[in-house]
């Protein structure tokens, strides 16, 4: 049963941008995973994958047929697989600040600047296999190779990404990769990358910690800061257009948490009259606890 909240706001600026970062203080961790495996319970093959060790450079090959021998539905061996990257894949920082510090410098779409995504690529793969550290393009790449090993069709989808540093109104470049899985005839979104940690950005650290949130994630919830460079990825019959996503609230990992089920205005930005009364509303289909919003 959805329940609706209406919060009347009263502001002294001119000027309010805001957006989703709806930080609930719950009981319990509730997962975000699709509805048609919410009750499967995963306990066993994740035991699998957190205690599977492999000890020099990975060989994702290898690696796929030994985690998923004896396994014969599909929906176990993907969890296991994607288990296992999330356990064992850092995100590589130091890549990461050369990759920024780059796109600081360059034109889009520049010859430089499809030769540098060419190398940054090579990186990827090498930094994987060898350091068992990567960025998205990495994350993606091995999620894929190890499914397709395993029998199951998988492949790297890239695009925009928006989390709580993006600035609602401004379009960026692509910059971010995630997965799309085929699980009993029907395709599903993943992204390794986000559910295998966090990097905080103000210490330069990257932080592991498995989030259930970015398993297997419906088209309308992956939608809320994920925008495919090719539509179709979407998977959905009513596709927002790019414009739509940059200017849209932003949504952060709790916006999917909690089933966030609506919300007006529908604007990430707007200007109001001083010392007016702002009126925020939307829906959840969950016991809210309590929240906070942020507002910048």
């Amino acid at each position: 049963m959805f329940s609706e909240i209406k919060l009347l706001i009263k502001v002294d600026f001119k000027l309010i941008k805001y957006l989703f970062a709806f930080y609930f203080l719950l009981a319990s961790s509730a997962y975000a995973q699709h509805a048609d495996f919410k009750d499967i319970d995963f306990s066993v093959v994740d035991s699998i994958a957190v205690h599977h060790k492999v000890k020099g450079n990975i060989d994702p090959v290898k690696t796929a047929l030994d985690l998923t021998a004896g396994i014969d539905k599909e929906i176990d061996k993907y969890r296991v697989i994607f288990r296992w990257i999330a356990e064992n894949i850092d995100y590589d920082v130091k890549l990461y600040g050369k990759h920024v510090s780059y796109n600081r410098h360059s034109r889009p779409l520049s010859g430089k600047d499809k030769r540098w995504n060419r190398r940054l690529n090579r990186r990827y793969i090498k930094h994987t296999i060898k350091k068992r550290t990567t960025m998205c393009g990495g994350y993606s790449w091995l999620l894929e190779t190890m499914c397709r090993t395993a029998g199951l069709s998988c492949v790297q989808v890239s695009g925009y990404a928006r989390d709580w540093r993006s600035v609602i109104g401004v379009k960026t470049k692509p910059d971010h990769a995630w997965n799309a899985v085929k699980i009993d005839n029907k395709w599903y979104l993943s992204d390794p990358t986000w559910a295998s940690g966090y990097l905080d950005p103000d210490q330069n650290k990257y932080h592991r910690e498995f989030k259930e949130t970015y398993f297997l994630v419906s088209p309308e919830d992956f939608i809320a800061n994920h925008y495919p460079t090719e539509p179709q990825w979407m998977l959905l019959f009513h596709k927002p257009t790019l414009t739509e996503f940059f200017n849209a609230p932003i949504k952060t990992e709790a916006f999917i948490e909690n089933r966030i089920a609506g919300y007006a205005p529908a604007a990430g930005k707007m200007r109001i009259a001083v010392d007016s009364v702002f009126t925020f509303q939307f829906s959840i289909n969950k016991e809210l606890k309590s929240f906070s919003l942020k507002n910048l």
